[in-house]
């Protein structure tokens, strides 16, 4: 025994180093710094809203006024397990009549106890509505910082993707703000191919399910996330082992037995609306062109001098900062700048 202590107290300290893949992680107190910092800055920016949330609205148009009831009517049903959810009160005698446009259970879930509280419409939504942007700043600070490493760079990826003129836009559209789990998706596709962890999987089906919850439905950010999901997927694929990609097409498989049920009701309102939905003059009318990049709304300060070509729903200039950062991402600056695949396919 005497011996026995003698060596242990003898014997050298052995301290754990850290590899550099671990020191280049992002920890949850470097997120957490990310999101006061964004709710800081949203603040900022949002100031005559921040004055009047419990009454004020983003914009003179109904979208806001209809997202706000149906918040309100998801964090209603939340404490009754959704117990009619999709029968709203509205379109009577129709049935799944909430199907017929945006559900937003994905954003009432984060609001639904201050509705609990305050039962006050307006309030929650322009807290989901500051919501969104903090979800889009720290998404994309994960991505940026997973894929450079580096924080200076995260943080302007960050501000560049949430405060773009884009969003500027789309004040009115909630369902359009609220995509900022894309990002967050991306980062743990990324995360999960460099360091596989349950919880990193986790975070990309639950966000996933939040983008899609978020929107007119399943199936309308489905097409969008779809994209780049696969483009990203398909390149980061290479070199991966046969146990990586069951553990995803595990998770494929959960996202779709969640999504199911909420397609299907989708699905059903679609049907009864048949000869109304057929009719593609809508969406055509509202759909994006190449000119909808040079379109800058008129109620973004100090714009006026970019030109544009008017269309309502088209206004997608990415903001002249961003449009100059991109192009110097590509200027090669000698032996400094190492290959980087992720640089030139984002």
């Amino acid at each position: 025994m005497t011996l026995s202590a003698g060596v242990t107290s003898m014997a050298p300290e052995v301290e754990r180093v850290s590899s550099p893949e671990d020191r280049n992680s992002l920890q949850p107190s470097e997120l957490l710094a990310v999101g006061m910092g964004a709710v800081l800055v949203t603040l900022f920016f949002m100031a005559p809203l921040v004055s009047q949330l419990g009454s004020g609205i983003t914009a003179p148009r109904s979208d806001p006024k209809m997202n706000a009831w149906v918040i309100a009517w998801g964090a209603d049903r939340l404490p009754h397990f959704l117990q009619g959810f999709w029968n709203a009160p509205v379109f009577y005698p129709y049935q799944n009549s909430l199907a017929y446009s945006e559900n937003l259970l994905g954003i009432a879930i984060f609001v639904a106890p201050i509705y609990w509280l305050s039962h006050n419409p307006f309030l929650i939504y322009n807290v989901a509505l500051l919501f969104t942007y903090v979800v889009a700043a720290v998404g994309t600070y994960a991505l940026a910082r997973e894929l450079t490493g580096r924080r200076d760079a995260a943080v302007v990826a960050a501000c560049a993707f949430a405060f773009a003129p884009y969003r500027w836009a789309q004040l009115s559209h909630l369902p359009v703000l609220a995509t900022g789990w894309l990002p967050l998706a991306l980062w743990a596709l990324h995360r999960e191919f460099r360091a596989p962890s349950p919880r990193v999987l986790l975070a990309f089906v639950g966000s996933l399910l939040l983008l899609a919850f978020s929107s007119s439905s399943p199936a309308y950010h489905a097409a969008f996330f779809a994209i780049p999901l696969v483009v990203v997927g398909c390149v980061a694929v290479h070199g991966v082992t046969r146990e990586r990609l069951w553990r995803f097409a595990a998770a494929a498989a959960v996202l779709g037995l969640l999504l199911a049920p909420v397609m299907l009701a989708h699905l059903r309102a679609w049907a009864d609306r048949a000869p109304v939905a057929g009719d593609l003059a809508p969406y055509e009318r509202h759909s994006a062109d190449l000119g909808s990049y040079l379109e800058v709304s008129p109620t973004l300060p100090h714009a006026g001098w970019v030109p544009g070509v008017g269309i309502p729903e088209g206004r997608c200039y990415p903001g002249t900062v961003v449009v100059l950062l991109f192009l110097a991402a590509l200027v090669p600056l000698g032996p400094t700048r190492k290959p980087n695949r992720w640089r030139w396919l984002y």
